[in-house]
């Protein structure tokens, strides 16, 4: 069996822009100090945040995060035909 997550929806500009996902939501932003674009994670109950050089390097960011969060609910066990 192949599984893939789809990918995030971006909106917004490339300076400030989010995903609203069913595991939370995503944000990528701008910052002066250092320079560099700021991903933020907002699950049920934490914040992550991680920093990236570009904004196409942060939108990669948050959608490996969302596809470790989102295939860490899967199993690979095939179950067997319901009767």
């Amino acid at each position: 069996m192949n599984v893939t997550v789809k990918p995030l929806k971006w909106h917004g500009e490339p300076e400030w822009c989010f995903a609203d996902t069913p595991v939370g939501h995503y944000t990528v932003s701008r910052r002066q100090n250092p320079a560099c674009y700021r991903v933020e994670s907002h699950g049920r109950d934490r914040m992550q945040t991680f920093d990236a050089p570009s904004p196409e390097a942060a939108k990669e960011t948050a959608q490996a995060d969302y596809e470790r969060r989102i295939l860490a609910c899967l199993s690979a066990a095939i179950a067997p035909p319901r009767i």
